[in-house]
């Protein structure tokens, strides 16, 4: 059922495929914009991340080593038990600077539930919108974006 381009209005089946360019169009947007919120907030979890790499493999062999002297002297332990009391210690304080990298990226992804939330209600309205036969019902259970 096409209809005279005097009069201005469109068929079924071009108002569907302008709809659906436009809800294209909005989709990526939002997609652009909730990457670019999730980049700028795993960026910091990622150079957490990093920083605290760089400095295990950096310092810790000397740091450790130093503090496994100093328990010696101090407390006289023998070496074994002072190296394992460093090791130890060190393996926590890694753990902690990892977990805060970790829970910083994925508090990142929530970035991405709106993008995922929108696509799943425009496919929704492309379910709805072809399976009804008439014109009005298709508009009617369309989303009323901006054009």
């Amino acid at each position: 059922m096409k209809v005279s381009p005097k009069t201005g209005s469109r068929s079924p089946a071009r108002q569907f495929a302008v709809d659906t360019l436009q809800l294209a169009e909005l989709q990526v947007e939002l997609l652009r914009t909730d990457m670019r919120g999730a980049a700028k907030t795993s960026g910091r979890g990622i150079v957490i991340g990093l920083v605290s790499a760089c400095l295990l493999l950096a310092a810790t062999p000397v740091l450790l080593l130093a503090f496994a002297e100093w328990i010696v002297m101090a407390f006289e332990l023998p070496h074994a038990a002072s190296l394992a009391v460093v090791g130890a210690v060190t393996v926590v304080i890694a753990g902690v600077l990892l977990s805060v990298a970790y829970s910083t990226c994925k508090h990142a992804t929530c970035y991405l539930n709106r993008s995922r939330e929108e696509f799943l209600r425009n496919l929704e309205w492309f379910k709805t919108t072809l399976s009804t036969d008439s014109e009005t019902e298709s508009h009617e259970a369309r989303p009323n974006y901006p054009r």
